[in-house]
């Protein structure tokens, strides 16, 4: 889901002209700046008048018109006569506003015929903003003082009626979305960014698990002034915030972390609502069982710094990230092993799930089945018992579902397998919720059709497998061979 390999462009590129401008050229201060940008013809000449009055310019400004229908082609074309350092890139009109994934395909038709390594700085950049004066010159300043600084921005600023700036609240730990301003080394090692909704949290996790530091910082000189309030650019703030929570479930956050967060935004305007609006977004992404970004390494990261979050504050375990970075010189120390949760009822389920242990050799495995006297066939492991079910029990299963729930919350698995049956189903269906991996492989005993609990269970899976060749099918299940 990561690649710094630009997406095509719809339309010809010119060739990039450079500005020759002693401050620009300094040696090992090269800035590539790229802006997506579609119907911004009320904000992007303030944005462009106060990137040109920088201190530190841009050796290049690749502005991308994502198929804008206003006036903004012409302003653009305007601009870059006036302004050498400026090039724009023009994409067909898709007839809407995309944003998430397609701010990121637009940044990558920016980077079309740009040669990367030319640059020391590359920046990501809206087009609805406007700069304090050294806004560059002060991020590159942070980037030379501090070796394993990779992303960085100053703080978000709206302008209220009566002219006085009203901070727009967020944490720390991130560079803000609309002002992305990277070290080049970092960019290429965390794969750039995620074609996903919340690629623009998701890169300041990957860059702390890559050994970088990620912030954004409160300083007079790195005020940005916000021309609109953020998330408002696509059919207004309560669709902005929905989004936002769906983004909040595409980068793998859990469920309590999102709830913490919305009652943190709960003065944020809209008032109340905006943050209703959010969980909603998030809910209805897990229901839907929308694709999260990440391997189990990403997430079991992610869930470790949020769970600290939650308890001494997210601010805070940022910068004891961050210190833990500069004390290893950017290898990211005490890495664990994958957690697996291993599940399966009695009998058969249960032999064939112990056919697999060859498979979790170098994971932390803890198995979960219904008969505690199979503790003798994995000695020296962790193992849960839960009470049996089955689907023509409804009181038996509502218990065997909290009972996995709690275990679920409480082992915060990387991954869940099972081979059946209704406790796998539960184990994979809320485990999937909230936000493991999970594979499902149907008895050997279902010969001539799939187990009832591998229909239900295997559509969710992020892998299903069939021990039969003949049930297998290109959608799923697929079959690897047998374990019987």
């Amino acid at each position: 889901m990561r690649s710094t390999r630009p997406a095509p462009s719809l339309l010809p590129v010119a060739a990039p002209r450079t500005c020759t401008g002693e401050a620009t050229e300094a040696a090992g201060r090269r800035v590539l700046v790229v802006s997506p940008c579609r119907d911004e013809s009320a904000h992007v000449e303030a944005t462009v008048q106060s990137v040109a009055a920088q201190t530190l310019l841009p050796a290049l400004w690749v502005i991308v018109d994502d198929g804008s229908s206003d006036e903004t082609p012409e302003l653009l074309s305007r601009l870059a006569a006036d302004h050498e350092f400026i090039r724009v890139v023009r994409r067909e009109d898709r007839g809407e506003r995309k944003v998430g994934p397609g701010v990121v395909d637009a940044f990558y038709a920016g980077l079309e015929g740009v040669e990367l390594k030319r640059f020391d700085y590359v920046c990501k950049l809206d087009a609805d903003l406007e700069l304090p004066p050294r806004y560059f010159e002060r991020l590159v300043e942070e980037m030379e003082a501090e070796p394993r600084l990779g992303a960085v921005s100053g703080k978000m600023f709206l302008r209220g009626p009566d002219g006085r700036l009203v901070h727009e609240r967020r944490g720390d730990e991130h560079a803000a979305g609309p002002t992305k301003f990277y070290r080049r080394e970092c960019f290429e090692a965390i794969g750039g960014f995620a074609r996903t909704v919340g690629w623009d949290g998701i890169d300041g996790h990957m860059c702390r698990l890559k050994g970088w530091i990620a912030r954004s910082i409160m300083n007079d000189e790195l005020r940005v002034v916000h021309r609109r309030m953020m998330g408002s650019s696509d059919k207004g703030v309560l669709t902005g915030r929905v989004r936002g929570g769906e983004g909040k479930w595409c980068l793998g956050a859990s469920p309590w972390y999102t709830l913490a967060t919305a009652i943190y935004r709960l003065p944020d305007p809209p008032l109340v609502i905006g943050a209703i609006a959010m969980l909603y977004g998030y809910f209805r992404a897990m229901l839907r069982c929308t694709p999260r970004f990440g391997d189990s390494e990403y997430l079991g990261f992610l869930r470790r710094f949020e769970l600290r979050s939650l308890f001494f504050g997210k601010n805070r375990t940022a910068q004891t990230y961050h210190e833990r970075i500069r004390s290893s010189g950017g290898a990211w120390p005490g890495r664990t092993k994958t957690h697996v949760l291993a599940v399966a009822s009695g009998g058969g389920h249960w032999v064939q799930l112990l056919r697999l242990r060859p498979a979790f050799e170098g994971c932390r495995v803890t198995y979960v089945t219904v008969r505690p006297d199979y503790q003798t066939d994995v000695p020296g492991q962790r193992l849960l018992v839960i009470d049996d079910a089955t689907a023509w029990d409804k009181l038996a299963l509502a218990r065997a579902a909290l009972q996995v729930l709690w275990i679920l919350l409480r082992e915060r698995p990387d991954v869940v397998i099972s081979t059946g049956a209704a406790p796998g189903y539960l184990a994979l269906r809320i485990g999937k919720m909230l936000g493991a991996r999970t594979v499902w492989l149907d008895s050997i005993a279902n010969v001539e059709i799939l187990s009832r609990a591998g229909r239900l269970a295997g559509p969710i899976a992020d892998l299903w497998l069939t021990q039969w060749p003949h049930l297998a099918s290109e959608e799923g299940p697929h079959c690897a061979g047998s374990v019987f």
